[in-house]
Protein backbone atom coordinates (compact mmCIF):
# COMPACT_ATOMS: atom_id res chain seq x y z
CA UNK A 1 0.00 0.00 0.00
CA UNK A 2 2.90 2.65 1.27
CA UNK A 3 5.13 1.65 -1.72
CA UNK A 4 1.97 2.02 -4.26
CA UNK A 5 1.24 5.46 -2.95
CA UNK A 6 4.94 6.42 -3.02
CA UNK A 7 4.63 5.64 -6.78
CA UNK A 8 1.64 7.37 -7.42
CA UNK A 9 3.08 10.28 -5.98
CA UNK A 10 5.98 9.75 -7.92
CA UNK A 11 3.73 9.85 -11.71
CA UNK A 12 1.94 12.48 -9.93
CA UNK A 13 4.42 14.79 -9.92
CA UNK A 14 5.98 13.68 -12.81
CA UNK A 15 3.01 14.25 -14.19
CA UNK A 16 2.96 18.17 -13.17
CA UNK A 17 6.22 18.52 -14.44
CA UNK A 18 5.73 17.31 -18.07
CA UNK A 19 2.49 19.60 -18.25
CA UNK A 20 4.07 22.58 -16.51
CA UNK A 21 6.82 22.63 -19.12
CA UNK A 22 3.76 21.82 -22.28
CA UNK A 23 2.60 25.08 -20.94
CA UNK A 24 6.00 26.93 -20.87
CA UNK A 25 6.52 25.74 -23.86
CA UNK A 26 2.73 26.61 -25.55
CA UNK A 27 2.94 30.49 -24.21
CA UNK A 28 6.54 30.40 -26.12
CA UNK A 29 4.70 29.66 -29.56
CA UNK A 30 2.34 31.74 -28.39
CA UNK A 31 4.71 34.86 -28.08
CA UNK A 32 6.70 34.24 -30.89
CA UNK A 33 3.68 34.66 -33.35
Amino acid sequence: MHKNYQKNKIQFTTFKAITKRLALFAIGLLQKR
